[in-house]
């Protein structure tokens, strides 16, 4: 992290899950919205999301049915 605050910047959360206190980066999960736009915007590469996140987030993703599209081809 080069406590740049552009992940604090970008954070639409209210309050914001994550703020730079005295040189340093302090992330509330319990604030957090899952936008990932910190992760999106960090140019150090310092935001890494977890599994579980992930995850969380695949499930709420409505994936098609690829083998049946495939055998339409």
């Amino acid at each position: 992290c080069k406590l740049c605050g552009n992940c604090e910047k970008i954070c639409p959360g209210q309050p914001k899950a994550i703020k730079i206190e005295k040189n340093k980066v302090v992330f509330r999960r319990q604030d957090c919205i899952q936008c990932y736009c910190c992760y999106e915007v960090c140019s150090a590469r310092a935001i890494r999301l977890s599994r579980p996140v992930l995850m969380q987030l695949w499930r709420r993703i409505k994936v098609p049915d690829v083998k049946g599209w495939l055998k339409s081809l």
